[in-house]
């Protein structure tokens, strides 16, 4: 697959500009920035979380931080939790479980971006499958986040620590 033709579609109707990088099969965002020799704080991956009106939202974050889901709560005042991986296939019919790319807005999701994403140099995020990565740079970054929500949505891990 290597990416999504959703994401392909809109990055072409944005004008988004992105190399791609190959990397072995890979399961987790982690493992992924192992396997393809960068930072896991390089690499954005998405939180989707669910309120209980049943509305969606995702949280762009690093992949080196956990989300702090209380300051989106807080935030927006509502009461959102994880939403489940069986929720989202209709969703996101191109991509295969667990390579979801960070961006909602290509598949119509209310999306906030994490302060710490746009602030690097390079990002990279999952096309839709397990095995390619997306690489944008900061300005192109900034371009797709454009006009998004965005806070300190995270709080680094201890994994985080050896990558600074």
């Amino acid at each position: 697959m290597a990416m999504s033709e959703t994401l392909r579609q809109y990055f072409a109707n944005h004008h988004i500009r992105y190399d791609m990088k190959w990397h072995p099969s890979s399961a987790t965002s982690y493992q992924t920035a192992l396997l393809a020799h960068i930072s896991p704080m390089q690499i954005a991956k998405p939180v989707i979380l669910k309120n209980q009106f049943q509305h969606f939202l995702m949280a762009v974050v690093p992949a080196e931080s956990k989300l702090q889901i209380q300051t989106i709560n807080k935030m927006l005042e509502h009461a959102f939790h994880l939403a489940k991986e069986s929720e989202l296939q209709a969703s996101f019919r191109d991509c295969e479980l667990g390579a979801i790319p960070p961006v909602g807005q290509a598949y119509h999701m209310d999306t906030i971006v994490d302060d710490k994403l746009l602030a690097l140099e390079d990002v990279y995020l999952e096309g839709g499958d397990h095995e390619v990565l997306i690489h944008l740079q900061k300005q192109d970054f900034a371009q797709l986040m454009e006009g998004l929500m965005h806070d300190q949505l995270t709080q680094s891990t201890p994994y985080s620590l050896f990558y600074h």
